[in-house]
């Protein structure tokens, strides 16, 4: 991969693989050491995993607070230490015959499931990656310490109920699709749904189908990039940067601004004032930036004066 601009690929991550190792892992097939993710997707869970290299690992801050949709599968009959399928069961564990009661009430699931778009706050669990104190919480919860975590601002824009099953042993897995803001934790969600049935929940598996616009459509596993990583056309998997910022306003540059902005330069122009704007010069995306009082100026500049050149 010789693309100077970089770009961000999509990654069907697959369960049981940390977001890191998948990082580590691209570094490796591209022999590149710039690439990152633009948010921790847990171990159990697959799906749509935005990973930029070179230098689109600078638009990265600017995809973290992206909403993102999952369809989680929600096993009701016990919480666990963890609030998904790698905790601890936390006792009681509810008979199954008791469980099976939940596959009669639909309607009562369905309405929790509903209810969820009310939660306009969340306190994160013990058991993530968020740091107190230089270490993660989730080393503190390992060894049996609780930390006080103040409530968070959370949107659940859609909660829709999908479907209801019998696993293997017996317990009612409840399908849900949702919609949410980031920082969201979708296991707190499935864990909240268990409180409000009566009889414990937690998250048994769990599918990102998006962030932001970034879905499904072209997400390749890491399996399937590695086999076809010499033979494919890089447009085919490579998504350029300016896709991140196409809600953002456009704005055409000539040869002499684009070499301008690239230095860091700004120049004048007869435009309305904007507060994101993103900086084209043939498709291609030079900066971001805003324009105000006439100037356009930029806050990132994604091509070097150099690369212009060439």
């Amino acid at each position: 991969m010789n693309d100077p601009d970089g770009g961000i690929l999509i990654i069907d991550k697959q369960a049981g693989m940390t977001s890191a190792g998948v990082v580590s892992r691209i570094r490796r097939l591209l022999n590149m050491k710039r690439v990152g993710h633009t948010g921790t997707l847990d171990p159990f869970a697959t799906g749509v995993l935005p990973i930029c290299f070179g230098r689109a690992t600078r638009a990265s801050a600017y995809m973290l607070h992206w909403d993102k949709r999952y369809r989680v599968g929600i096993r009701l009959g016990y919480a666990t230490t963890t609030m998904d399928i790698e905790g601890e069961a936390i006792l009681p564990i509810a008979d199954v015959g008791e469980c099976r009661k939940w596959l009669e009430d639909e309607s009562r699931i369905r309405q929790e499931v509903e209810r969820l778009v009310e939660e306009k706050e969340q306190r994160p669990p013990m058991y993530s990656a968020i740091k107190h104190r230089g270490k993660p919480l989730y080393e503190y919860a390992r060894q049996g310490i609780e930390i006080e975590r103040p409530m968070r601002s959370i949107r659940v824009y859609e909660s829709v109920f999908k479907n209801l099953w019998e696993d293997e042993q017996g317990y009612p897995i409840v399908s849900v699709e949702l919609m949410v803001s980031a920082g969201t934790y979708i296991r707190s969600l499935a864990d909240l749904l268990g409180q409000r049935l009566g009889c414990g929940a937690h998250a048994a598996a769990l599918r990102r189908l998006s962030v932001g616009h970034f879905d499904l459509q072209k997400a390749l596993t890491l399996d399937e990039l590695e086999s076809k990583i010499d033979t494919l056309d890089a447009h085919d998997w490579v998504i350029p940067v300016a896709d991140v910022f196409t809600h953002w306003d456009q704005y055409p540059l000539t040869e002499e601004e684009a070499v301008r902005l690239s230095n860091g330069q700004s120049f004048s122009c007869e435009c309305v004032d904007s507060p994101e704007v993103a900086f084209i010069h043939k498709g291609r995306l030079i900066a971001i930036g805003e324009i105000s009082g006439g100037l356009c100026r930029t806050k990132r500049v994604f091509v070097s004066a150099e690369s212009m050149r060439r």
